[in-house]
């Protein structure tokens, strides 16, 4: 459950930077698109005025007709390069809208996949408290097998490293168990802090279980009687 919700998180994160950027330049585009316009009225305003000019009488020949129709040439010509920076500039403004649609569409879809198949960040370690759990200990008779259980669901809980598991196993029991803990301390030469750079936690349940939990009378009963059945019964000193 907290590994889903820390990848909710992580995705509403994702989500988050990214419509922010959307909303940055989506205000670019509207610039854009704002001198776009402007340009478009300036063209108008211009063509307006083409229109009235060709729309007047045409006077009688003189001196000046001449320089009128230059006049009128090049302001043709201003006209058409207008008209091509207008659209030259709406045609930019659209590939620039789908390159950051394309851009926006393609992170957000990668952020989601590495999200969905890469492990979120491991969740915290805290530390654990055993409050409501016993000493393991020989004179209070405690049941190992259930206790056992409960130490280590509790170490999983807290997400605890595993590193950290002989640490926490040593700090818990008494009588029996913490002596023969403290046999094997002194066996390898190290502090409980640094058992595991001398057994791993596999391999210290392994023996933990071999030395304290003992097997129910029954079962050791049944395990007797399939030997006997096989043949290969040992022998009774």
């Amino acid at each position: 459950m907290e590994e889903s919700e820390s990848k909710i998180a992580l995705l509403l994160s994702h989500f988050t930077d990214l419509l922010a950027m959307c909303i940055a330049q989506q205000e670019d585009i509207h610039t854009l698109g704002d001198a776009v316009q402007t340009h478009n009225q300036a063209f108008d305003q211009v063509n307006s005025r083409l229109q009235q000019l060709e729309q007047r009488p045409v006077a009688a020949p003189d001196a000046s007709s001449s320089n009128t129709s230059d006049r009128l040439n090049a302001l043709e010509i201003n006209v058409g390069t207008l008209k091509d920076d207008a659209q030259l500039q709406q045609t930019a403004t659209q590939q620039l809208e789908q390159r950051i649609c394309a851009t926006a569409t393609q992170q957000l879809e990668q952020q989601i996949c590495a999200a969905a198949t890469t492990p979120s960040s491991a969740p915290g370690e805290t530390t654990p408290k055993f409050d409501g759990q016993e000493i393991f200990c020989d004179s209070t008779k405690t049941d190992p097998i259930p206790w056992f259980r409960k130490f280590e669901l509790k170490l999983q809980l807290h997400h605890v490293s595993e590193h950290r598991h002989h640490m926490y196993l040593y700090s818990r029991p008494g009588g029996a168990c913490q002596a023969w803990l403290d046999n094997l301390l002194s066996k390898y030469g190290v502090v409980a802090a640094d058992l595991y750079t001398k057994i791993s936690w596999d391999d210290l349940k392994v023996v933990w279980h071999t030395r304290f939990q003992v097997e129910p009378p029954e079962i050791k009963a049944m395990d007797k009687l399939m030997t006997f059945e096989q043949g290969t019964l040992p022998s009774v000193d």
